[in-house]
């Protein structure tokens, strides 16, 4: 067993960064559970690619660079490294399977330091004993297998919109806005449906037995049929997949809901109809450029947004009861009246607000 530090002096053999390079260059494979990831983390590390590491790492933190998790979505790291996301994850864990290293360092600058600089004062165990080793591997196991999210495009660019101050912050407007003041940005990427109906028994069937492959088990267990993350669609899963793919947005109006289309998109039922599976609850909305290649704009779903969304649909479907019976709309394409009650709805929440105000 050994005791790490850093901050006495860089040129200690037991130096954090040197002592935790060290110990991942000998390992055959690597498992790390660290929370935090700065920039250079993984040159620092001697990450290169040529050996199985999978990364735990709580990519929607305010303190995980999401550039630096990026670049191991790419050759040369691809093949061989694998990133999930684990919200509330706190640990900083540098396994391989000899040694392992538990201490308050996360993969950043300033909790490892560099060959020249000394970063925060931190503290590790550097241990070889066989007891903590299986332990370490269940614990990690456990959350790689049962709590963990894969880390995707998709996921990269909703941390890349979370808000770490002044530097970085993306986020301009309120959904109620974008559709008011910016619906040419959509591009068909939103599609606004209005379903209370239950699933029925076949769907929830098909979703149940292909789910294991496309949500981890923590995403689902517990849930009711009623609150598994799929919309059934109505529709031939050809029709669908003309219409919408993986990463655009369904905001169900019956529910004030903003979920987004997850990979592989739909499984088919029959002829026609299928399945569309999602990531549910999303509080924010990326707005694409034309190429679909870099965010523009991230947008907020508020309980105002949420408020005025319920108000201006009860009124336009009272008008229009069978407007959404046959099928979904993209919002760009929702009728003037729609929008001109949505604005009405939006000047009394601002009024009201301001009321309290003052």
């Amino acid at each position: 067993m050994k005791f790490l530090h850093s901050k006495l002096d860089v040129a200690d053999e037991n130096h954090f960064l040197k002592s935790i390079a060290g110990v991942l260059a000998k390992g055959d494979e690597i498992d790390l559970a660290v929370a935090y990831w700065g920039l250079g983390a993984v040159k620092a590390l001697g990450i290169d690619g040529s050996k199985k590491t999978r990364i735990l790492c709580d990519l929607m933190s305010a303190g995980c660079n999401p550039y630096e998790i990026e670049q191991l979505l790419r050759p040369p790291f691809k093949d061989k490294v694998e990133v999930r996301h684990l919200g509330g994850l706190h640990a900083k864990v540098y396994r391989t399977p000899g040694i392992v290293i538990v201490g308050s360092a996360n993969a950043s600058m300033n909790g490892l330091g560099t060959e020249a600089t000394i970063g925060t004062i931190e503290a590790a165990i550097e241990t070889d004993s066989a007891d903590v080793l299986a332990d370490v591997k269940i614990w990690f196991n456990q959350l790689w297998e049962d709590r963990a999210i894969a880390v995707d495009s998709n996921l990269i660019a909703e941390s890349i919109a979370v808000p770490r101050g002044p530097r970085t912050s993306t986020t301009a407007a309120t959904f109620v806005d974008l559709l008011l003041d910016g619906r040419p940005l959509l591009r068909k990427r939103l599609t606004l449906v209005h379903i209370r109906d239950s699933a029925s028994l076949k769907s929830i069937r098909t979703f149940k037995k292909q789910a294991s492959s496309n949500y981890t088990k923590a995403q689902i267990e517990g849930l009711a049929d009623d609150e598994l993350p799929f919309y059934q669609a109505g529709r031939s899963k050809a029709e669908i997949d003309r219409k919408c793919q993986p990463g655009d947005y369904i905001f169900n109006c019956a529910g004030q809901e903003l979920s987004r289309i997850r990979e592989p998109g739909t499984i088919k039922l029959d002829e026609n109809d299928c399945i569309i599976l999602l990531d549910d609850h999303r509080k924010h909305l990326l707005v694409y450029d034309k190429a679909r290649s870099e965010i523009i704009k991230t947008v907020s779903l508020t309980g105002d947004d949420k408020l005025i969304m319920k108000r201006t649909t009860k009124r336009f479907l009272a008008l229009n009861s069978e407007f959404f019976e046959e099928e979904g709309r993209y919002a760009e394409d929702m009728p003037d009246e729609f929008f001109r009650m949505m604005q009405e709805e939006r000047d009394r929440v601002n009024a009201k607000r301001r009321a309290r105000a003052e």
